[in-house]
């Protein structure tokens, strides 16, 4: 082999040109494989956290059910989760550095400036609650919260509505660090009631072995998001847990859209408006309804089995103790629950926990109420349009009547009313029709722009 051999210490036009030609090639490739590589969504996500059981723990076996959840989805796509549980300021200051994705489980109003928010990855309470032995004296949250001491955590930044009450009332806050420190204000007596997750407090006193809370009033539940931090690869990151979660909520397999299904709906008045709203919505998919009056309790039954495809509106959160059933969001309204009552008796939340009391009701009411301490008698009724009617003519004294939020004082000329809790309404379907999800949640989004139902005869 004939071999060109330079002396030592020569010059080599060649050589250097073919080093040249390595590095005009290499480099760019290994920048390329860089940028590749930093491109790709890592196989495991580490996040911030802090101690909130049941929801986020270091102590739970789970990891907290929020958290059990989120590492659900993630596995979906194989990645892992790392979390570090911290105190709640501290981990959203520690995810803004690099070792952190982001901090979760966060509230929609908590997610800072420089992170975007997941879609909703689970929900909590939120409630106002007091001691079971504490005897307040208790009519609506208005005067509750202007007459007593509140106790709330510092740390969190509450969603609007209720950061509201707290701005309105604030001579009467009492803050504390955490949930544990807040039940302290409550055993201690340096606060009356307390603003926080009826779920957490329950948890930490049967933990301590404590005295046990009860659920004064309670408020629409709350998403809870994943907080990731702003990135190139942010939206990618994005991308892959709503992902995961528009999987969860969709079954396997094909789906042919149906030309007809079939809706349930309560009778209740004003339901005639959502039962056109929820039509030209699906009218929008290309998809007729042929609508069934049905029972509340009986309603739900037949969703979870399959019996019927669709229900116009339900309470969204009883939706959760049937699993073939599916809520879709937005909510249509924000509505409340009410302890109505004759003029004549005695009228508070003591009431409810009263066995003597008889109080007329619909299972889905008593449903939406499973945190209260309910002890009374309850006469079930499942005709909405009957329960007001039972009470003008005296022959039973207490009624739970759902409504519209801040329509209650249609009533309180008529009857003494004291609101228990607000809950969002949301259209309901069965999971066999999930692949419909994103488009029904797009074409309510763009109806409700232009239209907003009211249940407008609470009578």
């Amino acid at each position: 082999m004939l071999q060109y051999l330079r002396p030592q210490g020569s010059y080599c036009i060649d050589c250097c040109s073919y080093r040249s030609l390595i590095k005009a090639t290499l480099f760019p490739l290994l920048l390329l494989t860089s940028l590749i590589s930093s491109a790709q969504e890592p196989n495991s996500w580490k996040i911030a956290s802090l101690e909130w059981p049941p929801y986020a723990s270091a102590e739970m076996d789970n990891g907290g059910t929020a958290i059990a959840e989120l590492r659900k989805l993630l596995q979906a796509s194989g990645i892992k989760l790392e979390v570090d549980y911290l105190p709640w300021e501290q981990a959203q200051q520690l995810a803004e550095s690099g070792d952190y994705l982001g901090y979760f489980p966060a509230w929609p109003s908590e997610v800072n400036a420089g992170f975007v928010a997941s879609q909703p990855i689970t929900h909590s309470q939120l409630a106002v609650v007091a001691l079971v032995n504490n005897d307040l004296a208790l009519t609506n949250t208005a005067k509750m919260l202007a007459q007593y001491d509140i106790g709330i955590v510092s740390s969190y930044r509450y969603p609007q509505r209720v950061s509201q009450l707290i701005t309105e009332y604030a001579a009467n806050i009492k803050a504390a660090a955490t949930e544990s420190s807040l039940l302290s204000l409550l055993q201690t007596g340096q606060a009356d009631i307390a603003i926080a997750s009826p779920e957490v407090m329950s948890y930490l006193t049967q933990a301590h072995n404590l005295p046990s809370i009860r659920v004064i009033s309670q408020f629409e539940d709350q998403p809870l998001v994943l907080a990731l931090k702003s990135s190139a690869n942010a939206a990618a990151l994005l991308a892959i847990i709503n992902n995961s979660i528009a999987a969860k909520a969709a079954s396997p397999g094909a789906y042919i859209k149906p030309d007809k299904l079939l809706a349930t709906h309560l009778n209740m008045h004003g339901i005639e408006q959502f039962k056109d709203f929820i039509q030209q919505v699906y009218l929008d998919l290309g998809i007729t309804l042929e609508f069934m009056e049905t029972p509340v309790s009986r309603a739900f039954l037949l969703l979870d089995m399959g019996l019927t495809d669709i229900d116009v509106l339900r309470i969204g959160r009883n939706a959760n103790d049937y699993p073939n059933v599916l809520t879709i969001q937005p909510p249509l309204a924000i509505g409340e629950l009410l302890l109505v009552c004759t003029q004549t008796v005695v009228c508070d939340r003591s009431v409810l926990e009263n066995e003597k009391v008889t109080i007329i009701s619909n299972r889905g009411n008593l449903m939406a109420l499973q945190q209260f301490n309910i002890k009374s008698k309850i006469i079930y009724n499942e005709n909405l349009t009957d329960i007001l009617d039972i009470l003008r003519k005296r022959e039973i004294q207490y009624a739970l009547q759902g409504t519209l939020l801040d329509t209650a004082d249609k009533l309180a000329g008529e009857f003494q009313v004291v609101r228990l809790r607000a809950f969002e309404l949301n259209h309901v379907i069965n999971r066999k029709h999930a692949p419909l999800s994103e488009k029904l949640q797009q074409a309510i989004e763009t109806r409700l722009k232009e239209y907003n139902p009211q249940l407008t005869n609470t009578q």
